[in-house]
């Protein structure tokens, strides 16, 4: 598990999946957009591109949609993968204090 102070070092450690199929990903050092597209009705797949740090990053990964939790995982195009649990929030980033973990 990721310590909370890693996720929300620089921000406040967050998913935001956009009806429009697009979103993006914050946690630590790492800045994602997303892609996504519904694989079945409890679950989406994306792929995502963004840094971490300073280096480039890409790959895929999915999330579930049906609970008070989202579950999921992502797959780094350089080998590496892991999965995360974030709490379900409903409303703006602003003044947010949610939790996210690996």
């Amino acid at each position: 598990m990721w310590p909370q102070t890693f996720i929300d070092l620089r921000e406040p450690g967050y998913i935001e999946l956009k009806p429009t199929g697009r979103g993006r990903m914050v946690f630590g050092t790492v800045k994602l957009a997303l892609g996504w597209k519904a694989a079945n009705e409890a679950r989406l797949d994306f792929a995502f591109k963004g840094f971490n740090g300073p280096d480039e990053v890409s790959g895929e990964g999915w999330v579930t949609t049906g609970s008070k939790q989202i579950l999921g995982e992502l797959k780094s195009a350089r080998g590496g993968s892991s999965g995360f649990v974030a709490e379900k929030w409903r409303g703006t980033r602003k003044g947010r204090n949610g939790r996210a973990g690996q």
